[in-house]
């Protein structure tokens, strides 16, 4: 036997917490057969905080699936907290993509919108609840696809933060602005005489025009109807077609 040495033994315990937003208090006692002099020091004791958790999810709904430059397009936002704690101080941030203007509320269930900023917040969320925002924004383009983007977060620990982002788009396809416009040199002519009449087509954009097409509504009156000159496309028994026509470009028929 050797005197004078003690041993010892540390033990790990892994647990795992099944609950959130409380105070685990872990108590330990000790004792044995032989006789103890000093029960003091046979009790302890530790603890661990588990903070509260908030599964925030974000969904974002377009309700124009297609619209056009000056149209306006509603956006609905709903944020639900699954749970199982309350998030606490909510913040949505609303990515309004170039091409939409005018961003104004239309409803919503809690907190306050910055339109300039495009964040919502303001409010907190109970487990289980949600709320929701619905804004209007007026198309201001052409040609694309405006994607809108939102991302929702808390100061509350969110476990899952796969369904904190969303988005949708509206589909805004290409105008063109055409004008039309047809001049005759004879104003007056007898039987006989020749007339000649240009036509002149204008895309004042802002996008190409796609398979132009003119209808020329001849009278019966004239006949042997020929072309002289044509910058696009072809010219058969009065219609003008075949061809596409870019932003700010002209047409020209003789």
């Amino acid at each position: 036997m050797v005197s004078g040495l003690a041993l010892t033994l540390t033990v790990m315990i892994l647990l795992f917490y099944n609950t959130t937003n409380a105070t685990i208090v872990n108590d330990v006692v000790v004792s044995s057969d032989t006789y103890d002099p000093d029960m003091s020091n046979n009790n302890a004791s530790n603890s661990t905080v588990i903070p509260p958790e908030a599964d925030l999810a974000i969904v974002k709904v377009a309700l124009n699936e297609t619209a056009h430059k000056g149209d306006y397009v509603y956006w609905t936002i709903v944020v639900t907290n699954n749970g199982p704690d309350e998030a606490a101080n909510v913040v949505v941030n609303d990515v309004i993509p170039e091409g939409l203007i005018d961003v104004a509320v239309v409803s919503k269930s809690a907190g306050i919108f910055d339109s300039d900023a495009g964040v919502w917040s303001g409010f907190s969320l109970t487990g289980g609840a949600n709320a929701t925002l619905v804004i209007r924004t007026k198309v201001n383009a052409t040609n694309t696809a405006l994607v809108n983007r939102v991302n929702v977060s808390s100061d509350t620990y969110d476990p899952d933060l796969s369904n904190n982002n969303a988005s949708n788009s509206t589909v805004i396809p290409p105008e063109a602005d055409l004008e039309i416009n047809k001049y005759i040199i004879n104003e007056t002519a007898h039987k006989g005489d020749f007339i000649y009449w240009t036509i002149v087509v204008i895309n004042h954009g802002p996008d190409a025009a796609v398979n132009v097409v003119v209808i020329d509504f001849l009278p019966s009156e004239l006949t042997d109807v020929s072309v002289f000159n044509i910058t696009h496309g072809s010219f058969s028994n009065g219609v003008w077609s075949g061809f596409d026509l870019n932003s700010d470009d002209i047409a020209v028929l003789l």
